[in-house]
């Protein structure tokens, strides 16, 4: 085969690469705001849901006016999301496109909505709410962190923190 034909087959590739990863970010933006759907309804709100690629976004209307009803409403979203990547990670093998999945799901839904500086995130919600900006910084660097770690270890192969706790 020539180079060429190589380098067509390659683009062909990345294309449909580009378009499966569309699906996956789509998918985890979707369950991003079931999270949200799903907990306002277990609380009794009427609640609707949008989502796109990137960005999604559900309104709901409570019968009864609770900032920790909608904290806790915000939160669901990405600690939901954040608990499935970790799960899809620790419980499919190395090399599955399932914990590929993880990764995406961390990179669009979880990190940008933990981020206390991001106008408009769960996060900046729940600040308004009047929820300890100090606690919540603490949960956004624990997924930052973990979303790290399990990037570095999928790219590399490896356990980076293991001499730490191995004896």
């Amino acid at each position: 085969m020539n180079n060429f034909a190589k380098v067509g087959i390659m683009i062909g590739l990345i294309m449909a690469t580009g378009l499966i990863s569309l699906y996956f970010t789509k998918a985890s933006t979707t369950s991003h705001e079931i999270f949200h759907y799903s907990l306002s309804r277990l609380l009794g709100c009427k609640a609707t849901f949008n989502a796109g690629i990137y960005t999604g976004s559900t309104n709901f209307d409570c019968p009864f006016n609770s900032d920790i009803a909608n904290i806790l409403i915000a939160f669901a979203s990405f600690v939901g999301m954040f608990v499935v990547a970790m799960g899809i990670w620790a419980f499919f093998g190395e090399n599955s496109i399932l914990r590929v999945f993880s990764v995406i799901a961390m990179a669009y839904s979880v990190l940008p909505s933990a981020f206390t500086g991001l106008v408009g995130s769960d996060a900046s919600y729940i600040l308004s709410m009047g929820f300890p900006k100090w606690a919540l910084m603490g949960i956004m660097i624990l997924m930052q962190g973990s979303f790290y770690y399990l990037l570095i270890n999928e790219i590399t192969d490896r356990d980076w923190f293991e001499k730490w706790y191995s004896g």
